[in-house]
């Protein structure tokens, strides 16, 4: 786990920094300010700890029904992870070899990250330079290595999905209710996958863009229109994204939730807390959905 606000944003995007010159300098200013800041006088592990109590603690809103419609009770609770693409197994060969490679460059790269990480943690600028020196450490091809990562998104959408799913799998038997995963689908394959009429509750752990929109794991946009015809046996749907707070309005669900009829039970909607901490701005890592999804099934 991070032990620094600070370094967040580069645990949970893609991202570089900018600044290749000095970068213990840049970082300490910024945990300076940080730890001056009249709007949040915590201590970093302390900040650290007030951000994962909010992302694993979904805002929860109830809509009651508006009458009962003739339809069976959904019994398929359903957990869509976006970024994700097809299991190992049901890849084809030059796929497999092309995402293997891609998790060996991966790997190499998230050991580079946690040395420098480890320089950060020295009390002084002058300690995070010796130590970068003394371990010869290339800052320059490190970010070299992360742009040429980012760039492959479905080579991404890979590792996260196996570190997802994986995750998914080690919690399930210790949650309330039966969940089934759902991996490998492009936007609109996504459509027709949550309007089955055996639903009863979905759950959709992605990646938002600013407006708050969803995207699949080739990084298309889920259409605006996405959830207009969620079937009345929904009684849940829950959002783990960055900036989800808005992916409940880009695609009107609680318009949807409010008007249209349901088979009988109230339905609840679940999204990530509005939150700012320093600079991480309604950011959802993926490291807390499990946490964030436990609580979900608890409250259900």
């Amino acid at each position: 786990m991070l032990r620094h606000l600070t370094i967040i944003i580069v645990a949970a995007t893609w991202t570089t920094f900018s600044f290749a010159d000095d970068i213990c300098r840049r970082v300490f200013e910024q945990k300076r300010r940080a730890s001056q800041s009249t709007t949040n006088n915590l201590t970093s592990r302390d900040a650290l700890g007030k951000f994962q109590t909010l992302l694993s603690t979904p805002i929860g809103e109830k809509f009651p029904s508006l009458g009962d419609i003739e339809a069976e009770q959904g019994t398929r609770n359903l957990i869509i992870v976006l970024p994700s693409t097809k299991a190992r197994h049901e890849l084809l060969p030059e796929e497999l070899a092309s995402f293997m490679a891609f998790e060996s460059e991966y790997h190499r790269f998230a050991k580079q990250k946690a040395l420098l990480e480890s320089f950060f943690d020295k009390r002084s600028e002058d300690g995070c330079r010796r130590a970068m020196q003394e371990a010869r450490f290339d800052y320059d091809a490190f970010c070299a290595l992360a742009a040429q990562l980012s760039e492959d998104i479905v080579g991404r959408a890979f590792v996260e999905g196996e570190f997802l799913i994986k995750a998914i799998n080690e919690l399930r038997p210790h949650l309330k209710r039966p969940w089934e995963v759902a991996r490998g689908y492009t936007a609109e394959e996504v459509v027709w996958l949550i309007n089955a009429w055996d639903l009863r509750h979905v759950v959709i752990v992605g990646h938002g863009d600013d407006d708050g929109q969803l995207r699949d794991f080739q990084h298309n946009l889920l259409a605006f229109d996405t959830f207009y015809y969620l079937p009345p046996s929904i009684e849940s749907l829950t959002f783990y994204s960055c900036h989800s707070f808005k992916a409940v309005d880009v695609y009107q669900v609680r318009d949807l939730f409010t008007f249209m009829p349901s088979n009988g039970k109230d339905r609840r909607l679940f999204y990530v807390t509005p939150q700012r901490i320093d600079n991480a701005d309604n950011v959802a890592l993926m490291g807390l959905f499990t946490h964030y999804l436990r609580t979900v099934d608890r409250i259900l």
